[in-house]
């Protein structure tokens, strides 16, 4: 049982631009890394705040490996935004690839043992994403696989929202439903020792993170498409692990097998892993202690 938070990993935070704007970056290692790098991408309008952080700095921890936090552009750091290309692959054609790019180049240019990593792709580079995070890991892959001529050797999806399509009905609906259910994840971390609540529910904090509004309706308007299968089956990642919540409002059951089957088809080893929880399930500190775990075990022989 998760009681609390690790105290070995380093955690270092810093703003990358490259000429295209601000992207909030954060690197976290563990005292003794292993082989792999993991950049991470994050969920809808999350940024590197301290109750974002600490859920990496306990992945870094379980996994044993160095992870590279990049934040979305739009959100986190004071100026990000899309740029014009990146707006119009989202709006034209549910495109994450340019964005993911981007996002990709600065965690190069944040950390260079995370730059050699993805210059090489193959075994030293895996990837994870959450939610909307999973539409761009899963194109940060596809980019590091086309630089390197190597692909990813591990792509790991947490409650993949585009593996199946949506109205903007639905998926409306499917959302705000999750908005109510917040509480029972966060109530999981009640018992870890300095387990930190969101930044509005903080008292210290008294003002929201950055957010461009045009930014987050592009971005989640292109979730609709369901095009995920397509885009994991073109990044190639030679392990794929997809993780959803059994209640979540998503209802991603169906949608995960049939991505993971789609992976196998492409040559990759699948696995899926079906969580007690909804799709909050990210916010609860000890279940993602439990998925760490499940995607270092799935890994273990891909290292």
């Amino acid at each position: 049982m998760l009681t609390m938070l690790p105290d070995d990993v380093g955690v270092t935070t810093r703003t990358v631009d490259l000429g295209e704007g601000p992207l909030g970056v954060a690197v976290l290692e563990p005292p003794v890394p292993g082989p792999r790098t993991f950049v991470a991408a994050m969920g809808y309008a999350a940024s590197l705040d301290p109750f974002e952080l600490q859920r990496f700095r306990l992945l870094a921890h379980v996994l044993g490996a160095r992870l590279v936090v990049v934040e979305t552009p739009g959100c986190g750091v004071r100026g990000s935004r899309l740029t014009a290309a990146e707006r119009w692959a989202l709006l034209r054609r549910s495109d994450f690839r340019p964005a993911a790019g981007r996002m990709l180049a600065a965690a190069a240019a944040a950390d260079p043992a995370a730059g050699a990593a993805i210059d090489a792709s193959g075994a030293g580079l895996g990837i994870v994403g959450y939610s909307l995070g999973c539409s761009l890991g899963t194109a940060m892959a596809r980019e590091a696989g086309a630089r390197a001529g190597a692909a990813a050797s591990a792509l790991v999806l947490v409650e993949p929202v585009a593996a199946r399509r949506w109205s903007s009905r639905t998926l409306l609906t499917a959302t705000r439903a999750e908005d109510g259910l917040v509480d029972a994840a966060l109530a999981d971390n009640a018992d870890v020792v300095d387990a930190v609540e969101p930044w509005d529910r903080r008292p210290e904090d008294t003002s929201a993170p950055h957010r461009n509004r045009l930014d987050m309706l592009l971005l989640a308007g292109a979730l609709r498409s369901g095009g995920l299968p397509d885009e994991v089956a073109a990044a190639g990642a030679g392990r794929l692990v997809v993780v959803h919540g059994r209640d979540s409002r998503y209802g991603l059951t169906e949608a995960g097998a049939a991505l993971t089957a789609r992976a196998r088809a492409a040559g990759a080893r699948a696995d899926q892993l079906e969580v007690a929880g909804t799709h909050a399930l990210w916010h609860s500190l000890p279940a993602v202690e439990r998925i760490g775990r499940f995607v270092r075990d799935a890994l273990g022989d891909a290292g």
